[in-house]
């Protein structure tokens, strides 16, 4: 990436938005999906990924508060290290083109550095799993779809920064923001 931005704090808790230049990514994906019996499709897919800075950058001009980051340095809220597994099942419902459903994933990352440089900010790793389930009639183009995100309620950091607290956590001058918690929902959809 060039022209790549990053947002993080000085020795003095200031805000800093950097202008890192060139940012270099390397890694590995894969996915793999495939229907596994009738009705029941299974996929997975993961990364491993090192985003780095390609050059030093000064994090501040001031002397006093002055820090670098480094040639290197990791970029931060970028998790190494992802890995999703995914099933689809649907079966009719009696002899017309209604049919029930239910979808089930799970997302895991590794730990990664928070929106600062400082090395003992970290997210640890974390999973998420989420289910959908419902009915629905393929003719008449409805669904009714009920559904579960987050369905064990974990608490983990999507990113941070500095600045306003109103929907996040300040731990010692860097405002957290936290993933959404257990969420519940019904949703009904019709295509025409």
């Amino acid at each position: 990436f060039e022209g790549y931005h990053d947002q993080t704090t000085d020795a003095l808790n200031n805000l800093v938005i950097l202008n890192i230049g060139k940012v270099v990514t390397q890694g590995v994906e894969f996915d793999v999906q495939g229907l596994v019996a009738p009705g029941l499709t299974m996929g997975v897919s993961g990364t491993r990924l090192i985003p780095r800075v390609r050059s030093d950058v000064p994090v501040s001009t001031d002397p006093i508060a002055g820090s670098q980051l480094h040639k290197g340095a990791l970029i931060t809220d970028t998790s190494q290290n992802s890995l999703n597994f995914n099933t689809d099942y649907s079966h009719p419902l009696g002899s017309g083109p209604a049919e029930g459903f239910v979808h089930y994933d799970l997302s895991t990352r590794s730990r990664y550095i928070l929106g600062d440089q400082r090395d003992d900010f970290f997210q640890g790793g974390y999973t998420i799993s989420n289910v959908r389930f419902g009915v629905r009639k393929l003719d008449e183009h409805w669904q009714l779809t009920g559904w579960v995100k987050n369905m064990f309620n974990k608490e983990y950091a999507v990113s941070s920064g500095t600045g306003d607290t109103r929907f996040a956590n300040s731990i010692d001058g860097l405002t957290v923001f936290q993933g959404a918690p257990r969420t519940l929902g019904v949703s009904a959809q019709y295509d025409y």
